[in-house]
Order: C-alpha cells, then structure tokens, then sequence
C-alpha cells in the first residue's frame, strides 16, 4: 500500500525538484494586491498604497486611481499623477517576477464624517481595490486658538430649496485680534444672503474681516439655494477657513421622486368654495390737533429786568387730547428761572406735567425769567412745544425778545430815533413833571456838563 501511494506521488515531487517556485512569489501570490498602511484615517492623515504586481512577459502601464479628497504627495519609481491617477508606464516584464509600488496620499480636510475613500489599481489584466473608513471628528475643531463651528438647515435638502448655514467663530489667542473668515461655496448652490455683508464676495467665494477681541465669539448665517441640476445622492459642501483652520459642512441632497409618482400622489384639484365674509376694519383713531401760542408781557427787555413768557395750548379737535406734555426751552445762558409755576426746570428746559384737554378747552403755563446780561447775539430765544401721543407730530411755536443795552443811536451823539420814541428812556425826578437828561459834547458850544432840561407837555 506503501508503495502504490508513492508512485501517485512521485509525478509531483519531480515536478517540484525540476520546476522551483520563481523567486520573488509565493504560494499565495496569484494576482495583484493593493494594500493601505490603515483601515480607517483621520482627516490630514496620511495614507501609503502598496501595490504588489506579478509582472507580465512583456512590458505594460500600471495605473493607480486615488480616492477622491485625497492629496498626492509621492509615488515611487517614476510615478506620474495627471487627474488623479498616478502611472507608471513601460513596467518592465519578465516571466516570474514580482515588482512592488507605492503612492502616498494626504486625507483632505473636506472628507465627511464616515466616508468611504475607494483606490483602485489596473495593470493589464489584473485589477485591485481597496478602501479606507473616515473616522468621525470629535471635539472642537481648534486651531491656533481659533475654533471654528458650523450647522446646515436642512439636511438633507432638495433642488431649488435653501440652505442656511450657521457660522461661528471664537478666538481663544489673547495676541490675536484679527480673523479672517473665508467660505467657498459648492458649484450646486448659489450665494443668497448673509447676516453680515462679507468684505469680498465673488461667484463661488465669500470672506469676512473680523475684528474679535481676546475669548470673543461671532456667530453669522449664509443662505445659498440649491440649483436644479442637483441630483440623488449628491453632497454640497460649504468649504470654511479661519486663520489656520480648514473645514468643510456637507448637505445631503435627499432623493427627489420622479413626475410620475408625485403625480399619483397629488390629489386632484378640487373646484374653489368662495366664502363671503363682511370684514369690518377696525375704527380709525379720531384726528386730534392742537393750537399752540407762546407770549411775552413785554416787547423788548434790558439787563437785569424780568420777563413772563406764557405758553398756552388749546384743543382744537372734537376729540379729547391726552398726555399733553408741553415743554419751553430758553435758548440764552444769561437768564434765570425765578418762578416757573411747579414745572421742572432743568438749567434752560422747563416741562410741565402731562394733562388731558377737552375739545374746545385750553391750558396755559406762565414762567418768570430774569435777563442777567447780553453775551453773543442781542436777544431772547424761546421755543416752546406740545407733544401727545394722540398728535401726528409736535406743534412748536417760537418767540424772539430783543434785550436792550443803551439808547438806539448811529455814529456819535447823532439820535436816530424821534424824541417821542424815547418815551421809555424818561426818568422821573424829584418834581411832578418828567424830564429827560441828556448830554451834549459840543454840539452846541456849551459845556460838557452842562444839562438841558426839556419837559414834556401834559
């Protein structure tokens, strides 16, 4: 039985004696393989492909497609990477031999939480695969002090919908004071508004100049519109940086069901009820108005003398007037509130307390000043005003008082004025009947102190 078994095995131990397994193989290396330094990376990490390839008997190209948000970084024995595809042209062949490759890739920071980077490797006819999980981020995203967070509303969205993202950023550097925010927004959206109107804005491209003080935060929102050509299973990505910080927001396009379905589902339109209704609109407030005065006892006033300013203000309307305020306000520094009747004197603002006026009736509010001097312009100004919530707009009314200093005259001792006008300028003496002293300085060759007494008829 011995025997018999040895000679059913004797054909293959020849063969194997005769014919070596061809260096560089081994048993299980019967095709290419496409190996990744990890399963599952983080964004920024990077990735080396391994790619072990059973060399063909004559020469050919052996191409290497990345995954997708990915960055080349190098390729071993000559690689060339045109549109994400790293080649090697003219392997050389050769029966039996096995020629090893690498490609080095960069995670982007626009890979999303959970997603799948697929590489790929053609070599005649030999193909090879392999993929990478992205890890999720958790924490902050921080960088230098700066953090930066974002949120999308809706995900997922539909074509033609909006999508508002919501911006915040938060400078924890106490040497940092300006923060430049920048947002590329993806070639499916178009740029709406923003709560705050970026600095530059372009086609695809927004940024911001902010001005954060040390552990100060701002938090803005974009709103862009989905374009119709969004299709199913499409991702938008709002891309985001911030001082040194790169970040990406990605919106899931949500499956949109053809015509046909929506069609069925939308019930047929139903025939419009009308329904009358008598809208009464709501009573208009009644139209108020009011007349406003404001008076002086005198004409004209002289330095250290007193006036009475009067304002009085009288319902015009056939409706009451309520919370009638009424204010004057003396535009002079040289005066002095002797008597304002209880109103609030606040230096030249006087008010008094608010109060109803019946239609037709009338109030007034008396205030006595006391003129001091004459600095800058030779008069009084007095404005007065009435406000009520009733009124459309305050009613003002405005007075001027001349203050007078000396007797009106032009060049020197020439009187302009007629003698009857200087009624005011009589002084009594000790007598019964008034006089009026002037002086005259040699206009009639008399002394200088000389005085002319001129009584004036009874």
């Amino acid at each position: 039985m011995f025997l018999a078994r040895l000679r059913r095995q004797l054909p293959l131990l020849a063969l194997t004696v005769l014919f070596p397994l061809i260096p560089g193989m081994t048993a299980a290396q019967t095709a290419m393989t496409l190996d990744a330094s990890a399963p599952r990376v983080k964004r920024g990490d990077i990735i080396t492909y391994t790619l072990r390839v059973p060399v063909q008997s004559t020469s050919g190209t052996l191409s290497l497609t990345l995954p997708s948000r990915t960055v080349f970084l190098s390729a071993s024995d000559g690689g060339v990477v045109s549109g994400g595809v790293v080649a090697w042209t003219n392997v050389p062949g050769g029966p039996g031999t096995v020629r090893t490759y690498t490609a080095t890739v960069r995670v982007g920071e626009d890979a999303f939480d959970d997603e799948v980077l697929r590489a790929i490797a053609y070599y005649g006819a030999y193909t090879a695969d392999r993929t990478i999980t992205v890890e999720p981020r958790t924490g902050s995203n921080t960088y230098d002090g700066v953090s930066l967070y974002t949120q999308d509303d809706p995900d997922p969205v539909q074509p033609g919908e909006t999508i508002t993202y919501r911006l915040s950023v938060e400078n924890g550097d106490p040497a940092r004071r300006d923060i430049e925010l920048r947002a590329t927004l993806d070639p499916l959206t178009s740029y709406l508004s923003a709560s705050e109107e970026p600095a530059t804005r372009s086609r695809e491209s927004l940024m911001w100049s902010l001005r954060l003080d040390p552990y100060a935060s701002r938090t803005m929102t974009v709103t862009v519109r989905l374009l119709p050509e969004a299709r199913d299973s499409d991702t938008v990505r709002l891309k985001l940086e911030a001082g040194r910080i790169r970040w990406t927001e990605g919106t899931r396009v949500e499956q949109v069901m053809d015509r046909r379905r929506r069609r069925a589902l939308i019930p047929p339109p139903q025939k419009p009820v009308l329904i009358h209704r008598v809208i009464t609109p709501p009573p208009s407030p009644p139209d108020q108005s009011l007349a406003l005065s404001l008076t002086a006892d005198r004409t004209e006033v002289q330095p250290g003398e007193e006036v009475v300013l009067t304002v009085m203000a009288r319902n015009t309307s056939n409706a009451a007037v309520d919370g009638l305020v009424a204010t004057l306000r003396i535009d002079a520094d040289d005066t002095q509130v002797m008597e304002a009747g209880g109103a609030r004197v606040l230096k030249n603002s006087i008010s008094w307390p608010a109060l109803s006026l019946q239609p037709g009736q009338a109030v007034s509010h008396s205030v006595r000043i006391r003129v001091h001097g004459i600095t800058g312009s030779p008069s009084i100004g007095a404005r007065a005003e009435a406000t009520a919530p009733g009124l459309t707009r305050a009613v003002r009314e405005v007075l001027q008082l001349p203050v007078i200093g000396e007797l009106p005259k032009a060049g020197v001792g020439n009187f302009t004025a007629a003698l009857e006008d200087t009624a005011r300028f009589i002084r009594h003496g000790s007598g019964a009947a008034p006089f009026l002293a002037l002086f005259f300085t040699g206009a009639l060759s008399v002394p200088a102190t000389g005085l002319l007494a001129l009584r004036r008829r009874k």
